[in-house]
């Protein structure tokens, strides 16, 4: 409703003669100015006039009834425009709102970006430090990083930075170039960092002992178990290999359970060295290049693998040791089976753009690197055990180097690439999966086609989960429950599988979890020929603490249809005590093949006489090894023997590193009825030195096939002229090479021969 409003203010209507007294008479005279016909009652009455006085209140009390009228005849004319004037305001309101809250926002951005800023150099992970205390790595003084991760917060807060808000306003220009300006700063930094790169150390005298104490605790030998591949019968199996590796400021050194020094790395003090944890690539895998006056790599790099260059692998390492420009890199999981390579750029040691998987010259996936060396956009992945039984690749999309939405996994199997499994990730950038998935077993291959089916929340496995045989078929084989409160613990009843499950290895274990660890007793089952037994298990502790107590039955690493070989004997706490017996099913008949004792003090360390048996023990391959054990180290004269016959041995040093020396005969790798080829030579300190001969017996004469020489100074490699066996060596494939080492590498012309003197082809090397 409108009413009546004055333009006038109350000080227009005050009486000019009385110190500004309310008005209470109007006179009517056009002649006096506006404010000159206003009178207070003292003046009014005083004052005498030809022209009318009137009441000032009765006045305006008119007035307001005459613009009360005119306001209802002429209200509706009016109404309109005021409504659609109002709908402007609010609209500005609005507007100013919203505005206010934008840039309130940007307040708040702006202060979290500052925050972040200073955290990137003041804040710090308890945990992460605890692990780089591990690795000897603690508050290295990395710059690269920080500036990396500088890079990625101003990234991260300059694309939330909305600069639509100031398009229109003079501050615009002052924005873009603080926009600028960071940029162009952290280009500086990083070139200055290239010429002034420096690592420190922690002044801080407690941890500087505590770092020195972890040294000397990790220079003392370490105790690994990796995977390793054997074909018997043309199957294809992993089994897990034990080694040891010493580890110091100048070396890491690798060493086989028998004695045998197989690689050597050096390195300076500051120098990080990857332990590698492939046997082949233990074995095999060489990088040769050059070295500055700082122990740094530069300049071109190659690799070997076997002695034989690989062809095209490598690239140049620029001044500051960092890969740089075009290279073809080898997978992490390189090795006979897998000759898979990445090839693509490097910028100071950082992959960049787009990198390719070649596989047997084709492309077999490929993907973005950022600016920050980070995985982004879409990709198509190899799977982390990729290789010519297991072609696995996964397909999906990268934000910021994290997993995000959908990703599938793909298995080319005989040519075929089908979809076998996949789930969602979070799109907060977490890499967390969630929902519904199809996961594959770490060993899955051709045989092997096992995969879980269940439930993440936010990255941990809940509910029920099922385990998925597919052989003719997909067919469950085992599974259980998580805990629901998503801490990803298996609870309850549960039938797990054996590492590797497959047709000639059908395993499982059945048994309770308790707060995700084994509780009360565990039964193994073996199908075996379409009959499934209880072959064997044991106890675990009550207590939660996942340990084997008492008599146990357990299988051998590489247990298969055609190596039943299972150890029998007391756990406690968690450690073998006291007498085992190894055991051999073979055709129904069960046969004791080796036994031993180990410590009572609850080292599990075998001690005393042992009767070994080979890691690949089969019913073609009846190996064993007798000898002494001391603190769990081979000791003195050790014998191998086949079918219970003498074929090699030799000698461990007296010092209890389980170190062979002197004068030794082995056998091959592939030794077995059909390939009985042993090595005759010297070692000195578990290392290969002088010549060696190969011997092959057949038709029961043993004869000299090959052989050469290893150098007395270096890390046993290969010199000078060879006669080495084939891979596959038997009485079928009697196939040879003769040529020439230099420095571990094949040079010049190689011959290869059949049967020691029909020459099959010629095949040339580099010198």
């Amino acid at each position: 409703m409108l009413i009546p409003k004055i333009l006038e203010k109350e000080i227009d209507f005050q009486c000019q003669s009385q110190d500004l007294q309310p008005p209470e008479f109007v006179i009517i005279d056009s002649s006096l100015p506006h404010n000159k016909r206003f009178f207070c009652k003292s003046c009014g009455n005083q004052r005498q006039s030809t022209f009318k006085i009137i009441d000032f209140q009765s006045l305006r009390k008119s007035f307001d009834e005459l613009q009360r009228e005119f306001i209802q005849q002429n209200e509706s004319i009016i109404r309109l425009h005021i409504e659609s004037v109002i709908k402007l305001e609010n609209i500005l309101i609005n507007l100013k709102t919203r505005q206010i809250h934008q840039f309130d926002n940007l307040l708040l951005l702006l202060k979290e970006w500052i925050t972040a800023l200073i955290d990137s150099v003041s804040s710090y992970s308890f945990f992460k430090q605890l692990d780089s205390l591990f690795t000897l790595q603690l508050f290295d003084n990395d710059q690269s990083n920080l500036i990396k991760n500088i890079t990625k917060i101003h990234s991260y807060f300059q694309a939330q930075f909305d600069l639509d808000l100031f398009r229109e306003q003079p501050e615009f220009i002052s924005v873009q170039e603080i926009f600028q300006f960071l940029n162009n700063l952290i280009a500086t930094q990083n070139v200055e960092l290239q010429y002034n790169f420096r690592v420190e150390r922690p002044k801080n005298q407690f941890l500087s002992q505590l770092i020195q104490s972890i040294r000397n605790m990790q220079e003392k030998q370490q105790h690994y178990i990796i995977e390793d591949t054997i074909c018997p019968f043309g199957i294809f199996y992993r089994y897990k290999k034990q080694f040891y590796i010493t580890k110091n400021n100048k070396e890491v050194k690798y060493q086989s359970l028998d004695g045998e020094i197989v690689r050597i790395d050096r390195k300076n003090k500051n120098q990080h060295i990857e332990i590698l944890k492939k046997w082949e690539q233990i074995v095999y895998l060489q990088w040769k290049g050059q070295y500055d006056n700082n122990k740094q790599q530069v300049g071109y790099w190659t690799a070997t693998w076997k002695g034989e260059i690989i062809k095209d692998v490598g690239g140049i390492y620029n001044q500051f040791g960092k890969k740089e420009g075009l290279w073809k890199d080898l997978i992490r999981n390189y090795w006979s089976i897998a000759q898979v390579y990445e090839v693509g750029q490097y910028q100071m040691g950082l992959k960049q753009g787009n990198w390719k998987f070649i596989y047997k010259d084709q492309e077999i996936g490929c993907g973005e690197y950022s600016k920050q060396g980070e995985k982004t956009g879409k990709w198509l992945e190899l799977s982390d055990m990729f290789c010519d039984h297991s072609k696995v690749t996964q397909m999906g999309e990268y934000n910021q180097g994290k997993k995000v939405g959908r990703w599938d996994i793909l298995f080319n199997y005989q040519g075929n690439n089908s979809k076998i499994g996949g789930g969602e990730y979070d799109q907060a950038g977490q890499g967390l999966k969630i929902g519904q998935w199809i996961d594959i077993s770490d060993g899955f291959f051709e045989d092997s086609q096992v995969t879980y089916n269940g439930q993440y929340k936010n990255g941990k496995k809940v509910g029920k989960w099922d385990i998925l045989f597919n052989w003719n078929g997909k067919n469950k084989i085992g599974g259980g429950f998580y805990d629901l409160e998503g801490e990803g613990l298996k609870t309850g009843c549960w039938v797990d599988i054996y590492d590797q499950y497959q047709q000639h290895r059908s395993i499982t274990y059945i048994g309770e979890y308790k707060n995700g660890k084994k509780v009360g007793k565990w039964d193994i089952w073996y199908n075996y020929l379409g009959k499934n037994n209880n072959i064997g298990g044991g106890l675990y502790d009550e207590k939660g603490l996942e340990l084997k107590i008492g008599q146990w039955l357990e299988l051998s690493d590489g247990f298969c249809d055609y190596s039943q070989v299972t150890y029998q004997g007391q756990y406690e706490n968690g450690q073998k005590v006291g007498k085992w017996d190894i055991w051999f099913n073979e055709e129904g008949e069960k046969y004791k093949i080796g036994c031993g004792f180990y410590d009572k003090g609850g080292q599990g360390l075998k001690t005393g006489q042992w009767i070994d048996i080979h890691d690949q023990y089969l019913q073609s391959r009846h190996i064993t090894y007798y000898g002494e054990y001391r603190n769990g180290k081979k000791f003195g004269r050790w014998n191998i023997m086949y079918d219970k016959n003498e074929i090699g041995g030799g000698q461990y040093d007296e010092a209890g590193q389980g170190l062979k020396i002197g004068k030794w005969i082995d056998i091959s790798g592939g030794f077995y009825e059909d390939s009985q080829v042993t090595y005759n030579g010297e070692y000195k300190n578990g290392q290969k030195v002088g010549k060696w001969d190969i011997w092959y017996k057949k038709d029961r004469k043993n004869i000299m096939i090959g052989g050469g020489s290893y150098d007395e100074e270096d890390q046993g490699i290969k010199i000078g002229e060879w006669i080495e066996i084939s891979e596959g060596f038997d009485c079928y494939y009697e196939v040879t090479y003769k040529g020439s080492y230099q420095n571990g590498i094949k040079v010049g012309t190689w011959i290869e021969i059949f049967q020691g003197f029909n020459r099959i082809k010629e095949i040339q090397y580099d010198n």
